[in-house]
């Protein structure tokens, strides 16, 4: 439930980043939601699944706004 509940905080299409052991901070988009993790292209066009705990909105550096998830209508 902790994974679902992560999930909702963003939407497909969010950019995102995360850390990865081997390659630090990567950056991408969020392409969709798997049962446990969430699919995310990076910017090098590598598909990561991770899970969604690990998830940090990226703000939108012109328009200073962070893209995450508005409305709760996917919990009910």
């Amino acid at each position: 439930m902790h994974a679902h509940r992560a999930m909702m905080r963003f939407d497909v299409g969010a950019r995102v980043s995360f850390a990865s052991r081997r390659d630090g901070r990567l950056t991408g988009t969020l392409v969709k939601f798997n049962r446990k993790t969430v699919t995310v292209i990076t910017e090098d066009n590598r598909q990561w699944r991770v899970p969604p705990e690990i998830l940090s909105p990226i703000q939108n550096v012109e328009t200073e706004t962070t893209v995450v998830r508005h409305d709760d209508n996917r919990c009910k």
